[in-house]
């Protein structure tokens, strides 16, 4: 396992498990910190992990995912706990869930129709609170399970399920109110 030999020193083996996260890492940090502390905040996390896994020992059904996600959670709560928020989390950029996805479009026109679409997705992801937000960016953004939201959260599956569905009815019924070349309140 990749995980226990970085934990022997394997400098591949880390190099590896840093290429596998390195773009999630900073997507996800770039939706939660603003833009001057964003690579302040990715090598902290880095520093952190760098830290932690020698004493990381996989609970029973868990991943070295969710610990991942978990210790970037922690690191992005503590850089908040140290910094008083200049603009409340939900004021802060977000990118759309389909920014870098997919083919380049091909005409303006396309480019226009992405960019709108990835405002209304910025929209309806910027309403939800905190929790279903995070909740909502674990599984489609960083396509963790409901065991690895469950074991990063401290919440039931069942929850996770629960609260999965409220945030995206709740966003459906935004996107349903709001009229779709409508970006503006």
């Amino acid at each position: 396992m990749i995980v226990l030999a970085a934990q022997r020193g394997d400098e591949s083996a880390f190099t590896d498990i840093y290429r596998y996260f390195a773009d999630p890492l900073g997507g996800y940090v770039a939706r939660r910190v603003s833009g001057e502390d964003i690579e302040d905040v990715v090598s902290d996390v880095w520093v952190k992990i760098t830290q932690s896994l020698q004493t990381y020992a996989p609970k029973e059904g868990g991943s070295f995912r969710a610990w991942f996600w978990r210790v970037a959670m922690t690191v992005v709560v503590d850089y908040y706990r140290k910094k008083k928020p200049e603009t409340p989390m939900e004021d802060m950029d977000l990118p759309s869930l389909v920014d870098g996805m997919g083919d380049t479009p091909e005409t303006p026109l396309e480019e226009y129709q992405r960019a709108q679409l990835s405002t209304r997705l910025h929209d309806a992801i910027s309403t939800l609170p905190n929790g279903q937000r995070d909740i909502i960016e674990m599984s489609f953004l960083q396509d963790l399970t409901h065991a690895e939201i469950s074991e990063i959260t401290g919440k039931s599956e069942g929850n996770i399920r629960i609260i999965k569905m409220r945030a995206l009815r709740d966003m459906r019924r935004l996107w349903e109110t709001k009229p779709e070349n409508s970006t503006e309140d």
